[in-house]
Parts: C-alpha cells; sequence; structure tokens
C-alpha cells in the first residue's frame, strides 16, 4: 500500500494546486525543477452546448465558472525526477459554486460501464477533457509517475480525469501509459458507490486531503454519493469562516505542516473509524463514505 508523504503534498502538490489557479505561471509560481507542459483550457463551444442542455442551476454554474476565463489549470512536469502532474482549479466563487450544487446524476461518460457521477462536475469536465488528454501527450517520455491534484471542484475533477486517463491517456509516447495517482484537496463526493468501488480497484493511489472544519468535502450529500480513495484527516485549525477553513494557504497549508515531524520521524498512521481515540497529530488516512 502506498503511504502519504505529507512533506511531498506540502512543498509539492499544494503550491502546484494553487498555481492552477493563475491564468500565467511566473518563474517562481512552481516549485524548483518543475516547468510548464502546457495548459489545461475549456472548449467554449463544448461548454455552451452542454450548458444549453442542462437544468437551470448547472447552466448558471458553468458560466459563472466560465466568467473567471477558460483556463482550469496547468500541466507540469519534472523531468529529473520523472514526475508528471495534472492540476485542476477550482472556482474563484465558493458561495456561488455551494448555492447551486444539487444531486443530479449520470453515467460516467469517458469509461463505458463506470458507475454514476454527479452530473454537474462531469459536465465541467468533459469541457476539458480534450486539453487534458491532448497535453498528456506532450509530457516527456521519460515520466514514470503521473499524479493527478485539484483544489476543491478541481478536487471533483481530478478525480474524474483519473479513469479516463487510465483507459484513454497516453504519456508522451503511444506506446506509453501509466497508472494515475490522485492527491487532492478539500475535494467534494463525486459519484456513487458503483464509480468509487471500480475507482478504488483500478486507481491504486488516491489520497483526499481533508481539513476537519472544511464543510466542502461533505458535499454532496452521503448515502446518495460516496467518497472514492482515502482520506487523510489534517486539522488546519478552528474557524467558523468556511472561505478559511477551505483555503489552501490558510488552512490547508498549516493543516500539513502539522503532520510533518520536525525529527524526521514518521508520525502514527491511524484509521478513520478509530480518530476519536487516535495519537494527537497522527496521520489519520482511511475510508470515508
Amino acid at each position: 500500500m502506498a503511504t502519504f508523504d505529507p512533506q511531498f503534498a506540502h512543498d509539492i502538490l499544494l503550491p502546484i494546486a494553487e498555481a492552477a489557479y493563475l491564468q500565467t505561471l511566473a518563474s517562481d509560481s512552481l516549485p524548483s525543477d518543475y516547468t510548464v507542459v502546457g495548459q489545461i483550457t475549456a472548449d467554449t463551444n463544448k461548454a455552451q452546448a452542454l450548458a444549453a442542455t442542462a437544468p437551470a442551476n448547472h447552466q448558471a454554474m458553468i458560466q459563472n465558472l466560465m466568467s473567471d476565463g477558460n483556463f482550469f489549470g496547468w500541466v507540469v512536469e519534472n523531468t529529473q525526477a520523472k514526475i508528471a502532474v495534472v492540476a485542476f482549479r477550482g472556482t474563484l466563487d465558493l458561495e456561488d459554486w455551494l448555492h447551486n450544487i444539487d444531486v443530479l446524476l449520470t453515467s460516467y461518460q469517458p469509461v463505458a460501464n463506470y458507475g454514476t457521477v454527479h452530473k454537474g462536475f462531469q459536465l465541467y469536465y468533459m469541457t476539458v477533457r480534450d486539453s487534458v488528454l491532448s497535453l498528456l501527450k506532450q509530457i516527456d517520455s521519460s515520466c514514470n509517475r503521473l499524479i493527478v491534484t485539484g483544489h476543491s471542484l478541481g478536487a471533483a475533477l481530478s478525480e474524474l480525469a483519473a479513469p479516463d486517463i487510465f483507459h484513454n491517456g497516453q504519456i508522451g509516447n503511444a506506446s506509453i501509459s501509466l497508472v494515475p495517482e490522485v492527491q487532492n484537496f478539500a475535494g467534494p463526493r463525486v459519484g456513487q458507490h458503483d464509480f468509487a468501488s471500480i475507482f478504488d480497484v483500478q486507481i491504486d493511489v488516491c489520497f483526499r486531503v481533508v481539513n476537519i472544519w472544511d464543510i466542502v468535502p461533505n458535499v454532496p450529500p452521503p448515502l446518495i454519493f460516496e467518497h472514492a480513495g482515502l482520506a487523510v484527516r489534517i486539522d488546519g485549525g478552528f474557524t467558523l469562516d468556511e472561505l478559511v477553513a477551505h483555503s489552501l494557504e490558510k488552512s490547508y497549508g498549516p493543516g500539513l505542516l502539522k503532520l510533518i515531524p520536525a525529527s524526521g520521524a514518521p508520525l502514527p498512521v491511524t484509521a478513520i473509524p478509530n480518530a476519536a481515540t487516535a495519537i494527537p497529530n497522527g496521520v489519520l488516512i482511511g475510508r470515508e463514505p
């Protein structure tokens, strides 16, 4: 079983997830030795076509998201470490996004018989899918590790992208394919039990970093929707301000730092069901609905 590395998540993945919100990248926006492969962009015509047949609240959500621009993140790589990262941004207006969220379902489109997912989240992914698959082909062929990440809605997109990349993506040369890892932040539930079950069998690594004070990982509701992968619980600091609790900079970064021991010795790992009796500051990793 893969081990969650809070140092890597804090030093590498978190700043890349933050950079996904930037329309342009300065040289100091990425961790050292990481360079840009290309920008993930939405197909405006496809977005308009999908929105035209969508429910009113989905139309409002896609229009709000596209009003921020048709950029949805970046694909970056570190050729020395042979790592590539696909990073999706979330919405810039969390309140509007939460207000319009619903429980509408649809079949996962990129792969047949792969279960049922949130209709609105998939609508977003389908607008950027062609861009993602195209950028994967531009990754250096020496890459032997592909990580898909994102924050908030971007985390949902990362989980929808992973099975598509696994079944339909090509990394660099046409003959090279990788099983993607998912390591994301503050993600909502994406699909039903059927999707999560297949996902967990095929995607070997999926760590969802979850601040215990953040409400977004608790939507849409359980019983109807179910999380895939494993939750990594962090304490970003008590706050009643959801924007702060959901913030990469203000809560997720500080929460990850608490998991990095000054001594370099590994912290204890405790399953989520035993969280109430866990060792303080331990890494709480486990399945949750």
